[in-house]
């Protein structure tokens, strides 16, 4: 795939996304420059003028560059065909956000280009930048094409790049922690490797908030709240994620269990998902309650990629790697009429 190829298919998206969507906002803004400082008015109409004036200042941003990894490239170039605003209110707090689609092209000299959004917040009447996110490259078999800003969330598609036929895969974003996140994505197929796997991104709890896989007990009850602590007095030999120190248990409603190291770090487990509104986002999509064992085997290519246990209910356990070259497995449990109950992590001794 050529980079002139990529920009050519980002270009018609971008236009059709124009056409399609119009300003991509009902309540838009009117900007000027005040005292050197991108400014931001309400008016019935928005010609973006502050909003790109901000962005182009970025160009010499340290933290920008360093977000792009920039920061010791000596050769690349801003796309002035990729640059597309979109508006919205992202933190929900009544007032019109923006992202701005934008390319780098040429990184160490080289043809390749990459797509990104820029996300600026609309504080005291000025673009702020907060954070970017990757949306492809011109190697990469699809790329995020955003086309919507609407209650807080941010909705598009994982639209074919190397393959324009592929059909396009929902996704949708919110702005959380100073970051885009990922919040749904519709299962799918993602290029076929040697070894397959699902490999887990993070988990979204029944309140909207994203949890990581691992992190500290801290950090974990910030996001979640007190949870109940358990120490087994017999510590287990093997099969733990930290593998030494004192091994302890941490419980969220008995919906939810995470690992703790010496009562500090943490690390994901297992949690049920029937009846809890608890979702799990992998690189192939989004699972939730209504995932069905046949839409899991339909995401990969292989059938030896992945094995499928009876179990004693009469249900179903669905194993696949959770990694190209790890031994863990990440099991999923179906009940006997075939409705997904929970995900564990297996660690084998």
């Amino acid at each position: 795939m050529n980079r002139n190829y990529f920009l050519t298919v980002i270009s018609v998206w971008l236009v059709l996304m124009s056409f399609s969507c119009g300003q991509n906002h009902s309540s838009v803004q009117n900007t000027h420059m005040d005292n050197g400082k991108t400014t931001v008015a309400d008016s019935p109409n928005n010609d973006s003028i502050a909003l790109m004036q901000a962005f182009d200042t970025l160009k010499k941003d340290k933290k920008f560059l360093n977000d792009l990894a920039l920061e010791g490239e000596k050769k690349y170039a801003f796309s002035d065909l990729i640059l597309k605003p979109f508006f919205g209110d992202l933190n929900n707090d009544g007032i019109t956000d923006a992202l701005v689609a934008f390319s780098v092209e040429g990184r160490g000299g080289g043809n390749n280009s990459d797509l990104h959004y820029a996300v600026f917040l609309n504080r005291h009447n000025q673009w702020e930048y907060q954070s970017q996110l990757d949306g492809g490259g011109n190697w990469a078999e699809r790329f995020i094409a955003f086309d919507e800003i609407k209650n807080g969330k941010i909705t598009g598609n994982l639209v074919g790049n190397k393959d324009e036929s592929l059909p396009g895969i929902p996704v949708e974003y919110v702005f959380k922690n100073g970051k885009l996140m990922n919040t749904q994505t519709a299962l799918h197929k993602t290029e076929n490797e040697k070894r397959e796997y699902l490999r887990l991104e993070n988990i979204t709890t029944p309140t909207g908030k994203l949890m990581p896989l691992t992190g500290t007990l801290e950090e974990y009850e910030q996001i979640m709240g007190k949870g109940k602590i358990s120490t087994p007095e017999e510590q287990p030999e093997c099969g733990t994620y930290f593998g030494e120190g004192t091994y302890s248990e941490l419980y969220y409603a008995h919906r939810m269990m995470i690992e703790l190291q010496n009562g500090k770090k943490a690390a994901w487990r297992s949690v049920l998902i029937h009846g809890s509104n608890y979702q799990i986002n992998t690189d192939k999509g989004t699972i939730t309650g209504k995932t069905t064992l046949d839409e899991l085997k339909n995401i990969f290519y292989n059938e030896n990629s992945w094995q499928i246990e009876d179990r004693e209910n009469g249900g179903k356990t669905f194993s696949i790697p959770d990694g190209p070259e790890s031994d863990n497995q990440l099991r999923i449990d179906f009940s006997k009429e075939g409705v997904l109950e929970g995900i564990y992590l297996f660690m084998p001794c």
